[in-house]
């Protein structure tokens, strides 16, 4: 079983991979200009344009539900912030 904590360090140990990781956690969180913000884009103004103005509320708040996790993660693995919490 894997634990956030587990990523403690892990710019540290292998920087590149780390980096291509935030970049994959960004596109999936829906930054511009990478290809994760103009999927949830144009899913977003289909459903707009359908009229499902329940779909839309619901995907954004679940967009930033799971941004806030990515972000958690990536201060997890470059600032360790987290880890530090647990051992005190």
């Amino acid at each position: 079983m894997i634990y956030l904590t587990d990523f403690a360090q892990f710019a540290q140990n292998n920087l590149t991979t780390a980096i291509l990781i935030v970049l994959i956690l960004f596109s999936m969180a829906g930054i511009p200009p990478l290809i994760g913000f103009f999927g949830k884009y144009f899913l977003f103004i289909v459903a707009f344009e359908q009229g499902l103005y329940s779909l839309i509320i619901i995907g954004m708040v679940a967009s930033l539900i799971s941004t806030l996790y990515y972000l958690n993660l990536i201060n997890i693995m470059f600032f360790n912030s987290f880890a530090r919490y647990i051992k005190n």
